[in-house]
């Protein structure tokens, strides 16, 4: 990884974003903060990927006061820290066509209203991609164009890389909550940095992975490289590894055994797990939302993760 950080340098390679800190309790006072991982961002000033930890949300399209976008009812039961999804799901490159991407973010993003700097909402984004070449990691590579959509990027990304779109637009969310970001809260830096990819908790994003399309591409691609070269990272399946609760290693760890590569990955990528105040819906000053919230955007997306 090109940045570190935690107990090993290349373990924690794509992580700054999608865990809970003291700072959340801002989101019930509807106060934008910024927290270890990124300001808030979402309608309802949430924090990055943690929409109120779990509180009763909204349908897309619509919020408590009729507006913009906004997440949905985020549920954690059946969390399970050992196998938060499987391999199956979480390696399904063609598991949504384009138009399906496209119309899932079109849907969620519904109601959507332009940043004050003119940063457009995630259903009406596009770029000028490069090309990506095919690797053993991702044989299928990835063509540059003109003008990608959100959902080109998305696609070509899973595709090239035999990791699921649902993934991509799960992680897109949690890290950045770019698929319900609207005004206010939307601003280039989310499309800078919208996986979370090369962002560490410790410092700033490394600038060689800055844009939409860098950041989609290259965390499916670690996603691979975690699975072909796992002895070269911490977590892996099979293996019954401490996991810590939050970045302060004051707040302790606990093992977990993971029970397959899609978990080991998630962890890879971002090295916490949920304490039981975060899976009860309380959250407190060591809790960390996640790899949680991977489990309940999914299961709130798209259904069961097994």
């Amino acid at each position: 990884r090109p940045t570190g950080r935690g107990r090993t340098s290349h373990a924690r390679h794509a992580r700054r974003r999608g865990f809970g800190r003291i700072a959340v309790v801002l989101v019930f006072l509807g106060i934008l903060g910024l927290g270890l991982t990124g300001i808030a961002l979402l309608v309802r000033s949430a924090l990055p990927g943690e929409q109120d930890r779990g509180v009763v949300g909204y349908g897309p399209g619509e919020d408590a006061s009729g507006g913009g976008p906004s997440t949905p009812a985020l549920d954690f039961t059946g969390f399970d820290a050992g196998d938060i999804i499987s391999d199956g799901l979480f390696f399904d490159g063609e598991a949504m066509t384009r138009d399906e991407v496209a119309a899932f973010v079109a849907s969620w993003n519904a109601g959507c209203v332009a940043g004050p700097d003119g940063t457009p909402c995630l259903a009406e984004y596009s770029e000028e991609t490069p090309s990506f070449p095919a690797d053993r990691f991702c044989p299928g590579g990835f063509e540059g164009a003109e003008a990608d959509s959100a959902a080109d990027v998305v696609t070509k990304a899973a595709s090239g890389c035999g990791v699921s779109p649902k993934v991509l637009l799960v992680v897109l969310q949690k890290e950045q909550g770019l698929i319900t970001a609207s005004g206010s809260s939307l601003t280039a830096t989310r499309y800078a940095s919208a996986m979370g990819y090369a962002c560490p908790d410790t410092s700033t994003c490394d600038a060689d992975y800055s844009g939409f399309a860098r950041q989609v591409w290259y965390a499916a691609r670690q996603f691979r490289i975690y699975q072909q070269d796992p002895g070269q990272f911490e977590f892996q399946a099979g293996v019954t590894s401490d996991v810590l609760y939050n970045p302060d290693p004051d707040c302790g760890s606990a093992p977990v055994a993971l029970a397959n590569q899609a978990t080991a990955g998630l962890y890879n990528y971002t090295p916490y797990q949920p304490d039981d105040d975060a899976v009860s819906g309380s959250g407190g000053s060591c809790s960390s939302w996640g790899n949680l919230n991977f489990h309940a955007y999914w299961r709130a997306w798209f259904g069961p993760t097994h």
